[in-house]
Formats: C-alpha cells, sequence, structure tokens
C-alpha cells in the first residue's frame, strides 16, 4: 500500500510506501525547520 503524503504548508508532495510519518518528519525539519512531537494529541 502505497501513501500519498502533502504538505498543506509548501505543496510538497511524495509517495511513500514505507514509513510515510518518518518521510513526512524530514520534510518538516529540513524545510521547516520543525519538529514533531509524538506525544500530541493529533489535529483534526
Amino acid at each position: 500500500m502505497q501513501r500519498q503524503l502533502t504538505c498543506d504548508t509548501c505543496g510538497w508532495s511524495r509517495k511513500a510506501q514505507f514509513l510515510p510519518w518518518l518521510k513526512a518528519e524530514e520534510h518538516l525539519a529540513q524545510e521547516h525547520q520543525a519538529t514533531v512531537d509524538p506525544s500530541a494529541p493529533a489535529a483534526d
């Protein structure tokens, strides 16, 4: 199963079959200097 990742901030898009959360986390860190807090509640 492949997932399509899309960044709402900059429009970046990528397909990921394995570890989509890791690809998203890498993008946030590299492009937006943002970190992910896994203990934070998910946004709806």
